[in-house]
């Protein structure tokens, strides 16, 4: 199989929860809720496509490369899930810290979801 943007989302299914809809890139699907990775895993429970978490895939698919160093965090709190609205790029340290605390989600995203 090669590694396209088409190949990657056949592994991606998208749990109902519809509050919005995305353009015609993600196929004009509604959603809100988590987009489940089907794919491969690796030991830790996260998506892989290609070598690389698939969240990492779905995220520079939506917005581009992701800053060196930088790394996503799932503000579901859920890692098989490849909607890119429902991650953050952010420093290894925060991403560290917010796992610590346990899921301190960002207010503003908890606020649109309500």
């Amino acid at each position: 199989m090669q590694l396209t943007q088409a190949a990657f989302w056949e592994f991606v299914h998208v749990l109902p929860n519809p509050k919005q809809t995305v353009g015609t890139f993600w196929f004009d699907r509604v959603h809100d809720g988590c987009w489940m990775w089907t794919g491969s895993r690796d030991g830790k429970g996260y998506g892989r496509w290609g070598g690389v978490g698939a969240h990492r895939v779905a995220d520079e698919y939506a917005r581009g490369p992701i800053p060196e160093g930088m790394v996503i965090d799932h503000l579901c709190a859920n890692s098989l899930c490849v909607n890119p609205l429902h991650m953050e790029v952010v420093t290894k340290g925060e991403n560290t810290r917010r796992r610590r605390r346990g899921r301190n989600i960002p207010t503003e995203w908890m606020a649109a979801r309500r």
